[in-house]
């Protein structure tokens, strides 16, 4: 069974990046021509339309190139999980990791920088 059932109905998808194309009298936040991801999971973005709350969505800064923000929702975090709820890496001590050209394994080499952690990055020979 699934720790959270969909309410069906149901569109599948968490990732994605969106751009605004209209919005309602109400809005406050958001403008048409914005990008946009979810700002949880479960939003459904397996789709090219769909209506939603604008509390429902992140606004992405114009210079975050689509194809980043497109995963921003998951790669970045999965990685500071990784990093962070397994073992305590201290400054200095490395940690190894396959699949490093991954959007995850790239986020992992980013955080663990800033953490002072280094990486050993192991990738497949294609």
């Amino acid at each position: 069974s699934y720790g959270i059932a969909a309410d069906l109905p149901a569109v599948g998808g968490n990732e994605g990046v969106g751009q605004v194309m209209d919005t309602g009298n109400s809005v406050t936040s958001l403008k048409p021509g914005d990008w946009v991801i979810p700002a949880d999971g479960g939003l459904g973005t397996w789709r090219t339309e769909a209506v939603f709350d604008e509390k429902t969505l992140l606004k992405i800064p114009p210079d975050i190139p689509l194809t980043c923000a497109a995963t921003l929702g998951v790669n970045p975090c999965t990685a500071y999980r990784m990093l962070s709820d397994f073992e305590t890496l201290e400054p200095g001590e490395s940690v190894i990791q396959n699949a490093a050209n991954s959007g995850v394994g790239q986020a992992v080499i980013q955080i663990a920088a800033a953490k002072g952690i280094k990486t050993i990055n192991v990738i497949r020979d294609r």
